[in-house]
């Protein structure tokens, strides 16, 4: 090690000062000399689904005179590129929420309790199809009941599968579909019966009918008659309590169905934005309105990609909530990450903990406020005890022995990641506006426009993937032929089935329904 002197500690010494920087110019000149006549352009560009060519090198930013770099406020001011907190994660740490997705409640009860003794701070309870489309389960057809989750319809029933989780110290979230406002009614009358205030109750109790349109192509009331709904609860919470979100915005749809993240960051923005302006509409001040929304992205494999993807979120947003005349603190996105379920493999399924593990770090970097990991098993069947705590403590060990969270915004002023914000940004923002000349995210929807969009993109990933010229590890690309495959395990679902079968009074194809349907 050097020895400081006197005189090191007065002279100004820059390490290679006598070396001219070289130049772009020279730099490809020499990377095409190796290249040996290979084209550059095929070679060192790698050109993603979103159409975004990513440079094999980021140079400085050339900026005009006068001008600023792209993200030149601090953390926690207005566009909110580099978080929606000044003190970043640190002081605040993302939410551990895992999405348990058992369809009983004693099963969700179960491992909702184990999991919040053992790191999980938060209550994701996700609901079954038949609950999201606001279908009594006693008339619901029967293969809706108790799939993708618990199926709740009375307090009883939420009071079981929250049976011992205090809502005044876990924040819950629950993605209502069609009938958020019927959630949350239960959920406050919950609460009341465990001496909780309303005040008292944070998270999200949200309704995302337009994200169950394009899901499952249909609901069973028309948006207008949800849009009033939505109005109430967000009006009830604004004054009784304000802690509580009571609009889901959640990509999830979108990217399952394979798109690319400029369409995620559209289809995002204007569902959103067809929120806030059908509250607006019905009275709702614009601060509230804004103030209600959450948002839920899907994190997938393009690391970078996924950060700049969360970071141009929040820009986009803050644009939105500008338009409609709010620039304070409200305007600032509450964002939950979900790892990806569109790559989640049931060949060689541990390599799904790899994958995760990627994501959820690109969740963090990109400064999510809540997150959920996927479970290595999910595409084969429900997690047992062991595939649950791997997961959870992914999120565990990038908080408390990889001190993510104590960095705020790590890759801003990246030239690289700058540069993609800004560009996804940019691209998004003109395919949003593009929905906004169709009549809004509702109208696109019922035209097919989305769902269309999204298949050509899905498209290109099938036949990337197909050529190889995209890799799956252990489908793909270094497949285990000596693999033995998971036990699917016992399925719960039989049991609620079973039940069911016994007490349906009709079918929903003998019933008469009002269909508004979109391609799909």
């Amino acid at each position: 090690m050097p020895v400081r002197t006197e005189q090191t500690e007065h002279t100004d010494i820059r390490l290679l000062s006598e070396f001219p920087p070289a130049t772009p110019e020279e730099w490809r000149l020499a990377a095409e000399k190796l290249l040996k006549g290979a084209p550059f352009e095929k070679k060192m560009i790698t050109r993603t689904h979103e159409g975004v060519e990513l440079q094999p090198m980021y140079w400085r930013p050339k900026i005009p005179a006068g001008s600023t770099p792209a993200s030149p406020e601090e953390p926690g001011e207005f566009p909110f590129t580099r978080g929606s907190l000044p003190v970043g994660t640190g002081a605040v740490p993302w939410l551990v929420a895992q999405e348990l997705t058992y369809p009983t409640y004693e099963e969700f009860n179960r491992a909702l309790r184990n999991d919040l003794e053992r790191g999980q701070n938060a209550v994701f309870l996700p609901l079954d199809r038949a609950s999201r489309m606001g279908e009594d389960p006693d008339q619901a057809d029967i293969a809706m009941v108790g799939s993708e989750g618990v199926s709740i319809a009375s307090v009883a029933g939420l009071s079981k599968a929250l049976d011992g989780a205090d809502l005044s110290a876990f924040p819950v979230y629950l993605e209502g579909g069609a009938s958020g406002p019927l959630f949350l009614a239960l959920a406050v009358a919950h609460a009341k019966m465990k001496r909780i205030r309303p005040a008292s109750l944070s998270g999200c109790i949200g309704s995302d009918p337009l994200g169950l349109l394009a899901q499952e192509g249909i609901l069973g009331s028309p948006l207008d008659v949800l849009y009033d709904e939505m109005a109430v609860a967000a009006e009830w919470t604004e004054r009784n309590a304000p802690r509580i979100r009571t609009i889901t915005v959640s990509t999830r749809p979108y990217h399952d169905g394979g798109a690319s993240a400029i369409e995620e960051l559209a289809f995002a923005i204007g569902t959103g934005a067809e929120y806030v302006r059908s509250l607006i509409q019905r009275g709702v001040p614009p601060d509230a309105a804004v103030r209600q929304v959450w948002f839920a992205f899907s994190v997938g494999p393009q690391f970078f990609l996924e950060i700049a993807k969360l970071r141009a979120a929040r820009v986009l947003w803050a644009n939105v909530a500008g338009a409609f005349g709010v620039h304070d603190a409200s305007a600032a996105m509450m964002m939950h990450v979900r790892t990806s379920a569109y790559n989640a493999t049931r060949v060689d399924p541990y390599v799904n903990m790899l994958r995760v593990t990627t994501e959820a770090l690109a969740g963090a970097m990109g400064g999510c406020n809540s997150m959920h990991v996927g479970f290595f098993d999910e595409t084969v069947r429900q997690p047992d005890e062991f595939s649950r705590r791997i997961a959870r403590n992914v999120q565990i060990l990038l908080q408390t022995e990889s001190h993510v969270d104590r960095v705020v915004d790590p890759t801003g002023g990246s030239w690289y990641v700058e540069s993609l914000t800004g560009e996804l940004a940019r691209r998004a923002w003109d395919l949003f506006q593009t929905i906004e000349q169709r009549g809004g995210m509702a109208a696109s929807l019922q035209s097919g426009f989305p769902q269309h969009s999204v298949a050509q993109t899905a498209q290109r990933r099938a036949e990337a993937l197909s050529l190889r010229k995209d890799v799956m590890v252990g489908l793909t690309t270094y497949a285990n032929p000596q693999e033995t495959p998971l036990e699917e395990g016992v399925d719960t679902l039989d049991t609620v089935r079973a039940r069911r079968a016994e007490t349906a009074v009709a079918h929903p194809r003998d019933r008469k329904r009002l269909h508004h349907e979109c391609p799909r």
